[in-house]
């Protein structure tokens, strides 16, 4: 979080580049998709998520927050590729955590699911081999 704190002081004199200004709300958001690494996620389910708890908020603004932190190289997606229309979909994509002990950090938790954590795993051995990792549903599979 410090890390993309002073990326933002950085930017501040640049207008056109995103604001991250509520560090409270990129936590939550942070929080958010450690909790649901390997599950399909969209700016539209995160928005959901957060004004469900009592807070408005735009998908932009929380588009600008996933980005930031994927910049930060904290989370990494993986698109949806839909193998029968061959496209790339801007929707329903999974996040990843660079490091499991940072989401054993931000949900001190006893029990987690363990084929999430073996699939993260498995994701960012994909990546280190060179691979391009991606998600896709075949009809209902």
């Amino acid at each position: 979080m410090k890390d993309i704190e002073d990326r933002q002081l950085r930017r501040e004199s640049e207008t056109a580049q995103r604001k991250i200004t509520d560090i409270a709300l990129l936590k939550n958001i942070a929080r958010y998709l450690a909790s649901v690494v390997g599950s399909p996620v969209s700016v539209k389910s995160i928005t959901d998520y957060l004004v469900s708890g009592g807070r408005k908020i735009s998908p932009n603004t929380v588009d600008d927050y996933v980005e930031a932190l994927t910049e930060s190289f904290i989370f990494y997606p993986a698109e949806r590729f839909d193998i029968v229309g061959k496209q790339l979909l801007k929707i329903g994509r999974k996040m990843y955590m660079v490091d499991l002990g940072l989401r054993n950090h931000i949900l001190p938790r006893k029990q987690y699911d363990f084929g999430f954590s073996v699939e993260n795993v498995v994701y960012f051995e994909l990546l280190r081999r060179g691979y391009k990792v991606s998600i896709g549903k075949v009809g209902n599979t």
